[in-house]
């Protein structure tokens, strides 16, 4: 039967108004079939308003009169398909009903009337006694109910109004082509309003539904006009303004903003459907702000067109960006601070983010960070693969130069790596120069001592000829012994910060003099020429006087260990404007300018010094620079190689005359 109907339309209105224009009116009986019809349009059309299911009944005895039928039923198709339910029926008083025999019939108890519905689009038996013995199904089911004649005509090809009319009498009987067309057009009627009937249930469900929906949902949602005036709002936007609804409603949405944000609001809510997501934080009765990401939309609301305003609070989202702001403040604090290059690279060694790169190369494609990259990508693939951190030791040659990195790779998130790799050369060469410096402080400690000792077994040996020259050498080099260990200690207690200085108020020439005295007796032992220029006043200066001969005395040292034979030192002091100004200069080997900026380094000796095998262990120019500048002083130096060098010392003077 399902088959049956989708093969054959229903009527629609037009069609039932050409097949009313199209009856013959043959006389007064026909006429008055046809205007008992149009009186069945009339209170089809006016039972819209109304329920047309409680109308039924009614509708289908009228129907009954007008043919005058004992029996007017109408059935609907089962949505599960398979079953043909008995919807309603009116029955004459003699006649007994459907459906207190049971109101659903299996399709197949009406295969006869299928068929011909299906060939001709209505079925008719004018007398059930002319059926065969193959229609014993039929005949049961027509027989049960005292049905002698019939006549069935669809109703519709689908959906709710799906199923046929069925007219029945308890005699025999004939039906005219004027009652088949009539009969014909009434099936069609009745299918439209059934489903006019079910789109309006139909609608009233959905809006209820949506009603309920837009009353439980989480988010904010204002109907407006197209004016911004508020038509409705649900619990949310209700709560989120603290207005009540008969307050919120017929007030402009963009009252409830900033008036600042308001003529922006009216040219969004201008634009309609069309206009982006946008923000507005809501302002509620009590002054406070909430934060929204609204959404428009165009629709229908009570037969009217109006704009759906469907915002997000978005307190929770804008909190924990600003946590992840600040936590990314954080981290990048925390990064900036490190001292080391902070690289992100995928599994195959491309480059994703820099931080901190090397001072002067910022560019990601700078040599160094090639090369590093270059160092790094072949260990990836196994700081990946152990899921551990990797620590790798790089050399990377640059404008002449060589620079130790060590790189740290962390596996990171998916198939990336973090890599912190640190510029480590200065750490290298200062443990290259602590190793080398106590092999120089063993053999200096060791050579006193050994001379120590043979001098203390010389005296030993009672030569009472050669006794005084052996007390004076022991006592040379035990000096010599005790000024290394002196100038170890200093060394440490700047490390550690303490300059301890016994600064007493004095004047310049002596302490000059005094420095000259003691090296004299050296310069002419490796005979050398002392050249001194020695210009003072009676400038006055405050100063440990120990720690500035310290100083003096190596300098001086320094000058006569890198002269030559026939050489000549100079030592220059005068006062120049508030200073006291010193120099003292050589006619040595000089250094060289990549040692120069070095050479205040403590433990640093040059290459120079290194090659021409000068004791020292490369602390005394570290002492002078510290010594200086803790008398508020400035040391500097100037040097050509194989032409000398000359240091220069400003120490500030205090006046020119002492206090009386």
């Amino acid at each position: 039967m399902a088959t049956l109907i989708r093969r054959h339309p229903g009527g629609t209105g037009g069609e039932r108004a050409a097949a009313t224009a199209s009856i013959p009116i043959a006389d007064d009986c026909h006429r008055d079939i046809l205007d008992r019809i149009l009186q069945i349009s009339e209170v089809l059309r006016n039972v819209r308003d109304f329920s047309f299911s409680e109308n039924l009944p009614r509708i289908l005895q009228m129907i009954g009169g007008i043919f005058r039928v004992q029996r007017c039923a109408l059935f609907l198709y089962s949505a599960q398909g398979g079953f043909i339910n008995l919807s309603c029926e009116y029955a004459a008083p003699s006649m007994p009903t459907i459906a207190s025999q049971g109101s659903s019939l299996p399709s197949e108890d009406l295969q006869m009337l299928g068929r011909e519905m299906e060939d001709q689009g209505y079925f008719r038996i004018d007398d059930l006694s002319s059926l065969g013995p193959s229609n014993s199904a039929e005949l049961e089911f027509y027989r049960r109910n005292r049905i002698s004649s019939l006549i069935a005509v669809p109703t519709g090809v689908q959906g709710p109004g799906a199923g046929f009319l069925l007219l029945a009498t308890a005699s025999p009987r004939t039906w005219s082509p004027f009652e088949i067309k009539g009969i014909r057009l009434l099936g069609p009627m009745l299918s439209a309003e059934l489903s006019r009937e079910h789109s309006a249930e139909l609608r009233a469900e959905t809006m209820g539904n949506l009603e309920a929906l837009m009353e439980n949902l989480d988010d904010v949602l204002f109907i407006l006009d197209p004016a911004g005036r508020i038509l409705h709002a649900n619990r949310a936007a209700v709560q989120c303004s603290g207005y009540s609804l008969s307050e919120l409603r017929l007030r402009l949405f963009s009252d409830l903003l900033p008036p600042f944000l308001r003529a922006r609001a009216l040219k969004w809510l201008g634009q309609g459907s069309d206009a982006p997501a946008s923000f507005y934080p809501l302002i509620d009765s009590s002054g406070q702000e909430t934060p929204l990401e609204a959404r428009l939309s165009r629709t229908r609301w009570s037969g009217q067109q109006v704009l759906l305003l469907l915002g997000r609070d978005i307190t929770a989202r804008m909190q924990a960006l600003d946590g992840l702001k600040k936590h990314q403040s954080r981290s990048m604090a925390i990064i900036n601070a490190l001292p080391d290059t902070v690289l992100r690279l995928d599994d195959e060694g491309h480059f994703l983010e820099k931080w901190n790169l090397p001072e002067g190369r910022q560019d990601a494609s700078s040599p160094i960070i090639r090369r590093l990259i270059s160092a790094i990508t072949p260990n990836i693939s196994k700081t990946l693969r152990d899921g551990r951190m990797k620590i790798l030791e790089t050399r990377i040659p640059l404008e002449g130069d060589t620079l130790a990195w060590e790189c740290r790779i962390i596996p990171f998130e998916g198939r990336e790596v973090l890599v912190l790799a640190r510029d480590i050369s200065d750490a290298k060469m200062i443990e290259q120069m602590k190793s080398e410096f106590i092999d120089r402080i063993s053999h200096d400690l060791r050579t006193p001592l050994t001379t120590a000792q043979l001098m203390v077994d010389l005296l030993k040996e009672g030569d009472e000829e050669n006794a005084d020259e052996y007390w004076t050498i022991l006592s040379e080099e035990l000096q010599r012994q005790n000024d290394l260990i002196g100038d170890l200690l200093t060394v440490s207690r700047l490390e550690k910060g303490r300059v301890d200085l016994n600064c007493v108020r004095m004047k310049a020439g002596p302490l000059i003099d005094s420095v000259v005295d003691r090296i004299s007796a050296k310069v002419s032992e490796k005979k050398l020429r002392l050249n001194s220029a020695i210009h003072l006043k009676d400038g006055w200066i405050a100063g440990d006087r120990k720690a500035l001969q310290r100083v003096l005395i190596n300098l001086l040292d320094n000058a006569l260990k890198f002269s030559n034979e026939g050489g000549e030192i100079g030592l220059e002091a005068r006062e120049e404007e508030d200073q006291l100004l010193v120099r003292i200069s050589d006619t040595g080997i000089g250094i060289d300018a990549e040692d120069l900026p070095r050479i205040y380094d403590r433990f640093y000796r040059s290459a120079s010094a290194v090659k021409l095998g000068a004791p020292g262990c490369g602390v005394g120019l570290y002492l002078v620079k510290a010594i200086v500048e803790a008398h508020h002083g400035k040391i500097s130096v100037e040097s050509t190689p194989g032409q000398g060098a000359a240091f220069t010392i400003r120490i500030p003077l205090l006046q020119a005359q002492a206090p009386a």
